[in-house]
């Protein structure tokens, strides 16, 4: 496969997918701050003439209870990733079927693929976008969204998983998930897991089923 000319791009180095090792304050994406900065147009290879544009995100994480005048933005963990514009909409549509519609974070009825592919009207519409991610940064249902995470940090395209790519991350996410809640407020969370796997459910669902047998569920007391 031909690597993209995306060089320029900075991403943190554990944002290549939804089992990070992160700390779970670095997960909190309520403390992260999103600015859409230009539009610009890449290449589709470094061996590519073809091009294709992507609006350019910087995205900002500040750390919890640090109230120091002294560290500038610039000391604040931060990095920049790149966005075609059906990729937002491909957020939108699935943080919908998973929590439903944010009346106030909505995007603003989508354009032809033509019109997408203008610099000019992603300059135009750059700022309803970061209004966009903006508002979603503030739901607390969202805090810990492996979408909105993944969507503000991997440096390749943002697509959805599928197939033994989701079975793989469940198995763990999961553990994780149970260690951190002991076994407390993990319904909405279920919920949110089964929609996730939903591309592969005849062959997922049968897996997820297992977990409620395994003993892992019940050392963190989800049986009585």
């Amino acid at each position: 496969m031909e690597e993209k000319d995306d060089s320029h791009l900075k991403c943190p180095e554990d944002s290549a997918s939804i089992c990070s090792n992160s700390s779970l304050d670095e997960r909190d994406l309520s403390t992260w701050r999103v600015h859409i900065d230009h539009a610009e147009e890449l290449r589709e290879n470094i061996h590519s003439n073809l091009k294709y544009c992507v609006l350019i995100l910087e995205v900002q994480r500040c750390e919890l209870n640090n109230d120091n005048p002294l560290i500038n933005n610039e000391e604040k963990p931060h990095w920049i990733v790149a966005r075609r514009y059906q990729d937002f909409y491909l957020l939108e549509q699935k943080l919908t079927e998973f929590h439903g519609i944010f009346y106030d974070a909505r995007l603003p009825a989508r354009r032809s693929a033509t019109t997408a592919r203008n610099l000019d009207f992603l300059e135009s519409i750059k700022a309803d976008f970061e209004h966009f991610l903006q508002h979603l940064l503030s739901k607390p249902t969202l805090r810990n969204s492996e979408l909105l995470y993944n969507f503000l940090t991997q440096p390749d395209d943002f697509a959805l998983p599928t197939g033994e790519i989701i079975l793989t991350k469940v198995f763990k996410v999961v553990p994780r998930r149970l260690r951190f809640e002991k076994g407390q407020s993990l319904e909405p969370f279920l919920i949110s897991l089964l929609n996730y796997i939903e591309p592969a459910k005849a062959k997922a669902t049968g897996c997820v089923r297992k977990l409620y047998n395994n003993s892992l569920f019940r050392n963190v007391g989800l049986d009585n």
